[in-house]
């Protein structure tokens, strides 16, 4: 019983004499949103299979099991966002325990982080906790832990609130540090702040679970190592009283993305209204199935991407769970959106998987995992560190030039949006055979591959890919192309083996010599015009032959962009060929 442990008391005495304010403030920022606004969530029946009850501080921790049937539904709970921090460190349930822990959750025994999590849940006067290393079975390999991690978008769109321990880099560390304050005396009557309100949420912000944790919540109350906030559907609130948006927030930068793109017929209509006022400061953050529900397919495209692209810079202990940590923001789509799991492609959609696949990686020294295996490498999934789409594609119109008869993965019945143990695309399109050269890239290089500043955007600083059409004994000099290798390679040249700086991505003949003649081919994908300007950038696929009849996987990918004085003939005189991607 915690009222019992000298331990527990100890711990939670040095809140009673410090921290009052502190909660009364976070209380009060709960007790206003649950009454005044719209922040709830949409499932007024969901309950977690397995829930913390807490009570108050004569009671005994235990873990129940909410199926079975004693308790109501749709009850209230707080859910956790933490760092486990490596090694663990945290008591969790296993099959060899469970029993145990639902007469007794020794609390002596609990990380800091989850200790401070019972004590906040109960100066709110809510009695039920989820906690993911204790209401999940943690065993490797159980069938409970791929079940319930599909189920993320559910626990966390259905809590009451969730506590978010953003500057916590172990559940060891705790989250509530009343000595600490972002204020500093400077006289009797003048304090300075020592952070700023807007600071960004470093931890929780590097790590992967907690992305779709963040962005499913309704309610999240954030503790910092000086400071509490909020931040709703409706309002962000800090302890000075200042009201601001974070605009670090991803799905807010999406949401903002969006509603930019609303202008363009394409992507649908603005769910803000004609009195929305663009400029900082003035946009409101909006829960991500307000955008999920308001737009059409490109919309909700168009925010996933954005999504992605934050996710794919974060960390992950175990990278098997790259799949899986965003599997409850996929069902989440599924759900939302009204489509069935079959559409779900390893971290693509089937409505939109011709664009879906013109992805590249900006990490830098990036890799494809082979072992274990996460995703076809047709997939994101399947790259270490960062990708990124071209983030101005809203005002671009998509032809497409490939046709796609059938694609599919491998998944568990239990989670089918999490991971994968294999994945194939079946299509059709112009297809043509090229030599591959890598090399040495000297600062003074000029990539073809620049943002909208004109910074490059390849992952490799010190190498570069080109790939030309294979050449035939007698056959007439083809054009090197600059192309975004997805790994390092080996480098099989310098660039000393470039000649003159009129066509930027020309290579010198003397990389005959050094070009690799596998069985390497490129595939046209689709070409985007860009609606304000007319101009037009063709896509294509680098792939590699594997063995198979007519088996490919991707190794890279390139566009050419069109201009009055350059012609792109690299598909000139190519065949349609049918083919299997891996």
């Amino acid at each position: 019983m915690i009222a019992r442990c000298d331990n527990a008391w100890s711990y939670c005495g040095k809140f009673r004499s410090t921290c009052e304010e502190r909660l009364r403030l976070a209380n009060q920022w709960f007790q206003q949103c649950t009454t005044s606004h719209t922040c709830r969530p949409s499932n007024t029946v969901f309950t977690p299979r397995r829930l913390i009850h807490i009570g108050d501080t004569n009671q005994r921790l235990r873990l129940i099991e909410t199926t079975s049937g004693f308790l109501d539904t749709g009850l209230q709970y707080v859910a956790l966002s933490y760092c486990w921090g490596p090694g663990g460190g945290t008591l969790t349930t296993t099959l060899d325990n469970i029993e145990a822990h639902k007469s007794d959750i020794p609390f002596y025994r609990l990380p800091s982080t989850i200790k401070d999590a019972v004590f906040v849940c109960q100066k709110l006067s809510i009695n039920y906790l989820w906690v993911d290393a204790l209401c999940i079975i943690q065993d490797p390999g159980n069938a409970d832990w791929v079940e319930q991690s599909g189920r993320m978008n559910l626990i966390y769109s259905n809590a009451a609130l969730t506590i978010a321990a953003d500057e916590s880099s172990t559940c060891t560390a705790g989250f509530w540090h009343p000595e600490n304050t972002r204020f500093q005396k400077v006289s009797e009557s003048c304090w300075i702040r020592d952070t700023p309100t807007n600071s960004a949420w470093d931890v929780l912000s590097t790590r992967g679970w907690t992305l779709q944790e963040r962005i499913l919540s309704h309610r999240i109350l954030h503790f910092s190592n000086s400071s509490i906030s909020w931040e709703c559907d409706a309002c962000c609130r800090f302890e000075d009283g200042e009201t601001k948006i974070d605009f670090t927030g991803l799905s807010y930068r999406a949401f903002r993305l969006l509603n930019r793109s609303a202008p363009h017929e394409s992507l649908g209509k603005s769910i803000l209204g004609d009195g929305f006022d663009d400029r900082e400061g003035d946009y409101a953050p909006v829960h991500i199935t307000d955008f999920l529900t308001s737009g059409s397919w490109k919309s909700i495209f168009f925010a996933w991407a954005a999504i992605i692209e934050n996710y794919s810079k974060r960390d992950l202990t175990q990278p098997g769970d790259k799949l899986s940590a965003i599997s409850g923001l996929a069902s989440f789509v599924l759900t939302q959106a009204g489509i069935g799991a079959e559409s779900y492609l390893a971290g693509l959609w089937r409505e939109d998987l011709v664009e879906g696949l013109l992805w590249y990686v900006s990490a830098a020294r990036p890799s494809r995992s082979s072992a274990p295996y996460i995703a076809p490498t047709w997939s994101w999934a399947s790259m270490t560190g960062s990708i990124h789409y071209f983030r101005d594609r809203y005002q671009f119109r998509f032809k497409p030039h490939i046709s796609i008869s059938d694609a599919h993965c491998t998944t568990s019945p239990t989670d089918p949006t999490g991971r994968v143990t294999g994945g194939v695309i079946h299509l059709a399109g112009l297809m043509v055979e090229v030599e591959l050269a890598v090399i040495q890239r000297s600062p003074s290089f000029s990539s073809s591959y620049k943002d909208a500043g004109g910074t490059p955007i390849r992952a490799q600083d010190q190498q570069v890919a080109f790939v030309r059409l294979r050449q035939t004994a007698g056959g007439e000099e083809s054009r090197w192309y600059e192309v975004m290798y997805d790994e390092e390679a080996k480098v099989n040249g310098t660039e000393d083996d470039l000649y003159g700086r009129e066509a930027e991505t020309s290579v010198s003949k003397s990389l005959d010599d050094i070009s690799d003649r596998g069985a390497y081919f490129c595939l046209s994908v689709g070409e985007l015009i860009d609606s304000v300007t007319g101009g037009q950038r063709d896509w294509f696929l680098v792939l590699q032959k594997t063995i198979g009849n007519e088996v490919y996987k991707r190794v890279g990918i390139g566009y050419f962009q069109y201009s009055k004085s350059t012609e792109f003939s690299l598909f000139s005189n190519s065949d349609v060929y049918n083919i299997t991607l891996i």
